[in-house]
């Protein structure tokens, strides 16, 4: 038995360019991960301040030409309190993390990030930890602003 909580974001008009996806999981660096395609699984923990280059474009029904994507990005079992951030590689990473975590506590965020021009994103953590991430949608150009 758990109780339940369920907080609503935003949404996007009918007329944007995003399409949602049933989740799709392109990273499980867990020894016992899986993906929709076989790649990017059972790397083992991430250390501290590497950067791994994840394609994303063309795999879990992710289209070449998206340019964003909405994906549910996961640590679990980090070695120490940190961060994550997920950003387009062809930038440095943004001084803002995606994902704040806490010494051995599994925890999901879900986040917007634009793929650079070869449909790619880069992720980097301020501690060890094993990251899954699933996508849930994406958008070909740029969401509106409010």
């Amino acid at each position: 038995t758990t109780h339940l909580l369920l907080d609503a974001s935003g949404w996007f008009p009918e007329s944007t360019s995003y399409q949602p996806l049933t989740a799709a999981r392109l990273l499980d660096t867990r020894p016992s991960g899986a993906t929709t395609d076989g790649d990017y699984v059972a790397a083992g923990v991430r250390p501290a301040g590497s950067v791994l280059e994840l394609p994303i474009a063309g795999r879990g029904d992710v289209p070449s030409d998206a340019r964003i994507v909405v994906l549910t990005i996961t640590v679990t079992a980090p070695r120490r309190d940190g961060f994550l951030t997920a950003y387009a590689c062809e930038y440095a990473p943004p001084i803002a993390s995606t994902l704040n975590f806490s010494n051995g506590v599994t925890i999901a965020n879900l986040a917007m990030v634009s793929l650079g021009p070869d449909g790619s994103l880069c992720i980097v953590a301020s501690a060890d930890t094993h990251v899954v991430i699933d996508v849930v949608g994406w958008f070909r150009a740029a969401p509106p602003t409010t």
